[in-house]
């Protein structure tokens, strides 16, 4: 064993959106929180892969079906940078059909919102680590102890009554030993460019004006993550040299924009459109409006440990499911939903579900 460089309540490995809001909804609620990042900033995708979207947290109808800390990180994405919320959404008095109309979602900048959850987290009391790879959860039966960080210093064990997995590729989970399910993914790029137009937002690869790009990249080895960054920046050279009239790349991600890397089976996968007993939390369809999926508790835990959630992108959701609960909003949400879920015990065997579901209605949760 390692030397223990501190013990909490709840360790989050992985500082995307997910994380943060798991973070947040333990620390809030009085537990002593560490929350691990590999990279330098806090958002992840959102952030480092300038995914600059705050995708809509209602349905497509003029229907809010997200509150909570999803709402709360939406506003605060765009604190101390450019970005509006859409007026019928401003708007207290407006109606379904002028909400209907506009979607309620923000563009944001990355580098603003690095600062404000900067500040959101350090305010709540949370210890962070940034630069700190997670490499190796500690087992011990059906419980994990913590995980192992590779700290400047060396290996330190950090130690806690509840693991949270927000790697956004179920990397604890998977090093652990919980059955995973591999996912595939298509090539593509968000990068700014300078011109005469000033600083702006592009998008290259699959669904950004091109179709022919690979649709089958992996992301579960090292090579494969290598590849995917040279690929992707490849895109980058030859927009320059072909398509750039005169713009040039000043800003490039630093993760790559793999979308479903792996997740767990967990006990039960969720299914888009699809109803449960163990609800915990509603979601729309960012690509259109669509009726409602609902996230069941069972989607966020495995079957091989009593003190593991697994969040956002890799938690269990099968087929078109897992294209839903991959994007900013589902993430939050599930992050919200795991840290208030340790809040009320270090066992999920023992927690009971019907206070967890009072417990998030109280903050916010749009569960009806």
């Amino acid at each position: 064993m390692s030397d223990v460089l501190d013990k909490h309540d709840v360790v989050v490995v992985g500082g995307g959106l997910g994380g943060v809001a798991a973070g947040l909804a333990a620390a809030r609620r009085g537990l002593s929180v560490a929350l691990v990042e590999k990279g330098p900033y806090l958002g992840g995708l959102a952030t480092m892969g300038l995914i600059a979207i705050y995708l809509p947290i209602c349905d497509g109808y003029g229907r809010q079906v997200v509150g909570g800390l999803a709402e709360e990180l939406l506003h605060l994405s765009i604190k101390y940078g450019p970005g509006e919320v859409p007026k019928p959404w401003q708007d207290p008095d407006a109606t379904v059909e002028e909400r209907a109309k506009a979607r309620f979602r923000v563009t944001f900048n990355p580098a603003s919102f690095v600062l404000a959850l900067d500040e959101v987290v350090l305010d709540a009391g949370i210890t962070l680590y940034l630069e700190t790879p997670a490499v190796e959860p500690i087992v011990e039966g059906r419980r994990l102890q913590g995980v192992r960080l590779a700290c400047r210093e060396g290996y330190r064990d950090l130690l806690a009554e509840t693991v949270i997995d927000a790697t956004g590729d179920a990397q604890i989970a998977y090093l652990a030993g919980a059955e995973c399910v591999e996912g595939t993914n298509w090539l593509s790029t968000w990068f700014y460019a300078a011109g005469e137009e000033g600083l702006k937002l592009r998008r290259l690869g699959y669904g950004c004006g091109k179709w022919d790009q690979p649709r089958d990249l992996l992301g579960v080895t090292s090579q494969q993550m290598t590849s995917y960054h040279i690929e992707s920046r490849k895109l980058i050279r030859n927009w320059y040299l072909q398509d750039g009239n005169g713009s040039y790349p000043a800003i490039l991600p630093t993760m790559p924009q793999l979308r479903t890397i792996r997740r767990i089976a967990g006990v039960s996968a969720m299914e888009p459109e699809s109803s449960y007993e163990d609800v915990v939390g509603r979601i729309g369809d960012w690509r259109k409006p669509a009726p409602v999926s609902e996230v069941p508790f069972s989607s966020l835990v495995t079957r091989e440990f009593d003190n593991l959630y697994v969040i956002g992108r890799c938690m269990a959701a099968s087929g078109d499911a897992w294209e839903i609960m991959r994007v900013i909003p589902s993430v939050v949400l599930t992050g919200e939903i795991a840290g208030t879920a340790a809040s009320l015990s270090s066992s999920i065997e023992q927690l009971d579900l019907a206070s967890l579901q009072k417990h998030l209605r109280d903050t916010g949760a749009l569960l009806d």
